[in-house]
């Protein structure tokens, strides 16, 4: 396996490839190789018939499967991170409860007879009133959260990275 201009000679399965990185990490290139190579050489080992076709085929069928379960897996645990997060959010948003103190009793004098016929008047709010009946503040917007934050780099990230795409080289 070496390096010639940019491009890298791999051995895959009793084959000769020449490739390149479009990041130029050459070291990259040779890992991934054999790291192909091993699988396709353990798939090989449980088959009676060593179609090449076949062992590649199972091979990336293998290496998918692996892929899926530590996307789900990853996906798991960023959404539990999201979940405590918008807790965090939710608990630090709501307002400090006034302490409670039992008002003293007061006693009123009695109300003349004229009062008690004439037609209910609106009353104050209380406290309690004033503070819970009042709108709720506006909630953020999609751009502020931490999980619209998350989302969004979640999508650049499954995006194939230009970098480390590897194409077949050129002969020299």
């Amino acid at each position: 396996m070496n390096t010639d201009a940019g491009s890298v000679r791999v051995n895959i399965f009793n084959q000769t490839y020449s490739l390149r990185a479009a990041s130029g990490d050459g070291e990259h290139v040779q890992r991934v190789a054999r790291l192909v190579d091993e699988r396709m050489r353990a798939v090989a080992h449980g088959l009676a018939v060593h179609d090449v076709a076949k062992v590649a085929v199972l091979t990336a069928l293998n290496l998918a499967d692996e892929l899926e379960g530590l996307r789900n897996f990853y996906e798991a645990e960023l959404r539990e991170v999201l979940e405590r997060a918008r807790a965090e959010e939710a608990k630090a948003a709501e307002p400090e409860p006034e302490p409670f103190v039992r008002p003293e009793p007061v006693e009123e004098p009695a109300a003349p007879a004229e009062e008690l016929a004439a037609p209910a008047q609106p009353e104050e709010k209380s406290w309690f009133e004033a503070i819970f009946d009042s709108d709720a503040p506006p909630a953020r917007t999609g751009d502020e959260r931490l999980s619209s934050q998350i989302t969004s780099r979640l999508r650049r990230l499954r995006q194939p990275s230009p970098g480390n795409s590897i194409t077949e080289g050129e002969e020299q």
